[in-house]
Protein backbone atom coordinates (compact mmCIF):
# COMPACT_ATOMS: atom_id res chain seq x y z
CA UNK A 1 0.00 0.00 0.00
CA UNK A 2 1.33 3.38 -0.90
CA UNK A 3 -0.04 5.38 1.64
CA UNK A 4 -2.15 7.34 -0.97
CA UNK A 5 -5.68 8.52 0.58
CA UNK A 6 -7.65 6.63 -2.03
CA UNK A 7 -5.99 3.82 -0.99
CA UNK A 8 -6.33 4.27 2.36
CA UNK A 9 -10.08 4.58 2.33
CA UNK A 10 -10.89 1.61 -0.07
CA UNK A 11 -8.57 -0.43 2.77
CA UNK A 12 -10.86 0.81 5.46
CA UNK A 13 -14.26 0.26 3.45
CA UNK A 14 -12.92 -3.15 3.15
CA UNK A 15 -12.30 -3.72 6.43
CA UNK A 16 -15.82 -2.74 7.39
CA UNK A 17 -17.14 -5.27 4.19
CA UNK A 18 -14.79 -8.23 6.12
CA UNK A 19 -16.82 -7.06 9.61
CA UNK A 20 -19.88 -7.57 7.85
CA UNK A 21 -18.88 -10.52 6.37
CA UNK A 22 -17.93 -11.91 9.87
CA UNK A 23 -21.20 -11.20 11.39
CA UNK A 24 -23.33 -12.60 8.24
CA UNK A 25 -21.51 -16.15 8.81
CA UNK A 26 -21.37 -16.33 12.85
CA UNK A 27 -24.52 -14.87 13.49
CA UNK A 28 -26.71 -13.92 9.95
CA UNK A 29 -29.51 -10.84 10.53
CA UNK A 30 -32.85 -11.58 11.91
CA UNK A 31 -35.84 -9.31 10.76
CA UNK A 32 -36.82 -9.07 14.68
CA UNK A 33 -35.30 -7.12 17.59
CA UNK A 34 -33.48 -9.55 20.14
CA UNK A 35 -33.01 -9.46 23.40
CA UNK A 36 -29.32 -8.95 23.97
CA UNK A 37 -26.80 -10.88 26.42
CA UNK A 38 -26.81 -7.60 28.19
CA UNK A 39 -30.73 -7.76 28.79
CA UNK A 40 -30.69 -4.22 25.99
CA UNK A 41 -33.33 -5.05 22.96
CA UNK A 42 -31.43 -4.08 19.76
CA UNK A 43 -32.21 -4.38 16.49
CA UNK A 44 -29.82 -6.94 13.96
CA UNK A 45 -30.92 -6.35 10.84
CA UNK A 46 -28.51 -6.88 7.89
CA UNK A 47 -27.05 -3.21 8.78
CA UNK A 48 -26.54 -3.93 11.85
CA UNK A 49 -23.95 -6.36 11.61
CA UNK A 50 -21.78 -4.86 14.71
CA UNK A 51 -24.82 -5.68 16.95
CA UNK A 52 -24.51 -8.86 15.32
CA UNK A 53 -21.28 -9.78 16.25
CA UNK A 54 -21.33 -8.52 20.16
CA UNK A 55 -24.53 -10.71 20.53
CA UNK A 56 -22.43 -14.07 18.65
CA UNK A 57 -19.35 -13.22 21.10
CA UNK A 58 -21.62 -13.18 24.40
CA UNK A 59 -23.29 -16.19 23.35
CA UNK A 60 -21.11 -18.32 21.78
CA UNK A 61 -17.14 -17.70 23.77
CA UNK A 62 -17.21 -19.35 27.13
CA UNK A 63 -16.79 -16.78 29.74
CA UNK A 64 -12.90 -16.60 30.84
CA UNK A 65 -10.79 -13.67 30.80
CA UNK A 66 -9.86 -14.25 27.40
CA UNK A 67 -13.34 -13.74 26.34
CA UNK A 68 -13.46 -10.17 28.14
CA UNK A 69 -10.38 -9.54 26.05
CA UNK A 70 -12.08 -10.48 22.74
CA UNK A 71 -15.22 -8.25 23.96
CA UNK A 72 -12.68 -5.32 24.53
CA UNK A 73 -11.14 -5.70 21.37
CA UNK A 74 -14.47 -5.81 19.89
CA UNK A 75 -15.51 -2.72 21.14
CA UNK A 76 -12.46 -0.74 20.20
CA UNK A 77 -13.07 -1.96 16.46
CA UNK A 78 -16.68 -0.78 16.95
CA UNK A 79 -16.00 2.15 18.21
CA UNK A 80 -13.28 3.01 15.53
CA UNK A 81 -15.81 1.54 12.71
CA UNK A 82 -18.56 3.22 14.25
CA UNK A 83 -16.91 6.83 13.52
CA UNK A 84 -15.67 6.18 10.42
CA UNK A 85 -19.24 5.48 9.60
CA UNK A 86 -20.62 8.44 11.42
CA UNK A 87 -18.08 10.46 9.30
CA UNK A 88 -19.36 8.93 6.07
CA UNK A 89 -23.05 9.53 6.70
CA UNK A 90 -22.40 12.72 7.81
CA UNK A 91 -20.60 14.18 4.08
CA UNK A 92 -17.35 14.30 6.21
CA UNK A 93 -14.34 13.83 3.47
CA UNK A 94 -11.75 13.96 5.63
CA UNK A 95 -8.33 12.31 4.09
CA UNK A 96 -8.02 8.91 5.82
CA UNK A 97 -4.27 8.61 7.22
CA UNK A 98 -2.24 5.47 6.56
CA UNK A 99 -2.26 4.51 10.32
CA UNK A 100 -5.86 5.12 10.21
CA UNK A 101 -6.33 2.64 7.58
CA UNK A 102 -3.20 0.18 9.31
CA UNK A 103 -5.04 0.48 12.67
CA UNK A 104 -8.30 -0.51 10.89
CA UNK A 105 -6.50 -3.90 9.40
CA UNK A 106 -4.61 -5.01 12.39
CA UNK A 107 -7.49 -4.52 14.51
CA UNK A 108 -9.89 -6.72 12.20
CA UNK A 109 -7.27 -8.93 12.16
CA UNK A 110 -6.42 -9.48 15.90
CA UNK A 111 -10.14 -10.25 16.59
CA UNK A 112 -10.88 -12.27 14.14
CA UNK A 113 -7.64 -14.51 14.52
CA UNK A 114 -8.87 -14.35 18.40
CA UNK A 115 -12.20 -15.39 17.43
CA UNK A 116 -11.22 -18.38 15.48
CA UNK A 117 -9.04 -19.45 18.12
CA UNK A 118 -11.59 -19.37 20.58
CA UNK A 119 -14.04 -21.03 18.33
CA UNK A 120 -11.44 -23.59 17.34
CA UNK A 121 -10.16 -24.57 21.23
CA UNK A 122 -13.99 -25.08 22.07
CA UNK A 123 -14.89 -27.41 19.31
CA UNK A 124 -12.46 -30.68 20.01
CA UNK A 125 -14.59 -30.16 24.22
CA UNK A 126 -17.88 -30.21 22.81
CA UNK A 127 -17.05 -33.38 20.57
CA UNK A 128 -14.98 -35.21 23.66
CA UNK A 129 -18.24 -34.49 25.71
CA UNK A 130 -20.46 -36.54 23.08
Amino acid sequence: MSGDPEECALLLAEVRRALKAAADFFYPALPNKVRCADGIERAMGDEQYLNRLHQFVAEHVVRSTSKEMLKTELDHLTAFIRRLNEMASKGVHGTVTFAEAKQGLIGLYFFLFNLCQHLTKEAPVARAAE
